[in-house]
């Protein structure tokens, strides 16, 4: 049980005072609103102040607020349909993003003119394989070493049809992304178009150059960080680098730009090791580390990861989440993998950022593909690609068992990985291998 904080207090008695009915129980704030009651304008900078304050450390779950109202907390609202409730739908309801999780709009609060636009159904983000050039040899790199290169001229055009979307989110990656010899000047093309700017990079490889650039154009940059120390570096990387010089880089880093986070394949060295890692990376001042499940077959003991391991390491995390920190496994697991749904909803992010349900990735050939290991090629235009067959049976979920479709977390879990299905049955559309026993009895 976690003892609720005076700030905490005092902004669900402010609700309450709008009509708004909330509680705190065990690790969990439930809110539900009903917007024929409550003054919406006046308690949003308090629902906003619960996401953006006390989820680190509690779920929030927020009923009866539409996704248009709230789409940047989209993850924390849920917005179902009530008997004896009078919905509306209309055609921006149906080009809406959040359609087919949306009843649509309460009749009585049409009348209050508290309607909104409608999200665009697009990818919020486009991310960019400039080069597959890295002086790494990670064994489970999605990007095949070599000396190809995105063209400049590509890029810009992408960024062009980003602004004219209305796609803010851009990613620059690799290999490694400090070695493609335009990465200057496409930085600086997606600043003067005003878009959010994310590098991934090993923060092995920095010029003066490079760090001014940087400055200047990066506000979001996600660093490998794979091993503890110089040892499991090497071993993590196959690479030697100066691990000292590396975690000086990281300080650095975490100084000069706004959001600097850490990202590490889960491996039995980690699971093993994992509060070393921790300590190591709070010294640093990094409060935000993402981890990754294994996205590709090994013959290596060291990425053999069962569901057995996967449970371990959820439970260290959620530990240390409860003392505030933030720290996810950021790409697809089941979250049945676990009759502990709470425990499931605190350290998982489910797939909403692979299998191309938000973002699409262009490869060092130019076209565009759903994620970073899922190979297909959906074409040249953004616009095109999100409306392939191919990415729209993966959007629809119509593919997974009736179990997962009458699942409370399927919106987040969305399945789990659609790459784990092709490797370990031959189809995207099959079920992820970690999905519990008694679920793949009932297929």
């Amino acid at each position: 049980m976690i003892a609720p904080s005076k700030a905490l207090i005092k902004i669900i008695d402010k609700l309450k005072s709008n009509n708004v009915k909330a509680c705190i129980n065990k690790s969990n704030i439930k809110i539900d609103i009903d917007l024929t009651k409550t003054n919406f304008s006046k308690i949003s900078p308090l629902l906003y102040a619960i996401v953006n304050k006390f989820e680190k450390v509690y779920l929030v779950f927020i009923e009866g607020v539409p996704f248009c109202l709230m789409p940047d907390a989209a993850h924390h609202l849920i917005y179902t349909k009530k008997n004896e409730v009078v919905y509306e739908r209309d055609n921006i309801c149906k080009e809406c993003k959040y359609c087919k999780l949306c009843p649509g709009w309460m009749v009585e609060n049409v009348a209050q003119n508290i309607r909104t636009k409608g999200i665009n159904d697009l990818p919020r983000e486009i991310v960019f394989e400039v080069t597959n050039k890295c002086n790494l040899n990670c064994p489970l790199c999605f990007s095949q070493k070599g000396s190809r290169e995105l063209p400049l001229g590509r890029i810009k055009a992408l960024i062009d049809e980003c602004v004219e979307l209305g796609i803010k989110i851009v990613r620059f990656t690799g290999g490694e992304p400090l070695f493609y010899k335009d990465i200057n000047e496409a930085l600086d093309y997606a600043r003067s178009k005003k878009l959010h700017i994310i590098l991934n990079t090993n923060a092995t490889v920095v010029s003066n150059e490079t760090e001014r650039i940087l400055k200047c154009c990066v506000d979001d940059m996600l660093i490998s960080f794979q091993g503890f120390n110089s040892a499991s570096e090497k071993i993590l990387t196959q690479c030697s680098v100066d691990f000292k010089e590396k975690i000086h880089n990281i300080a650095r880093f975490n100084s000069q730009i706004a959001l600097v986070r850490l990202g590490t394949i889960i491996s039995r060295t980690l699971i093993n090791n994992f509060s070393k890692y921790f300590y190591l990376i709070k010294s640093l001042g990094i409060k935000n580390w993402e981890l990754y499940r294994p996205m590709a077959c090994s013959q290596s003991e060291e990425f053999n990861i069962t569901c057995k391991d996967i449970l371990k390491l959820m439970k260290q995390i959620k530990l240390k989440k409860l003392q505030g920190n933030d720290i996810m496994i950021a790409n697809p697991i089941p979250f049945c993998i676990t009759k502990d749904i709470n425990l499931s909803h605190h350290v998982l992010t489910g797939a909403e950022f692979d299998d191309g349900h938000s973002r699409l990735v262009v490869d060092t050939r130019g076209f565009l593909k759903p994620s970073y290991s899922i190979p297909e090629n959906l074409g040249n235009s953004i616009k095109d690609a999100w409306e392939k067959p191919f990415l729209k049976k993966i959007h629809s979920l119509d593919y997974l068992p009736r179990n997962c479709q009458n699942c409370f977390s399927l919106r987040w879990c969305k399945g789990g990985s659609r790459l784990w299905a092709k490797i370990t049955h031959g189809n995207y559309f099959d079920i992820d291998p970690l999905m519990d026993q008694e679920r793949e009895k009932q297929i």
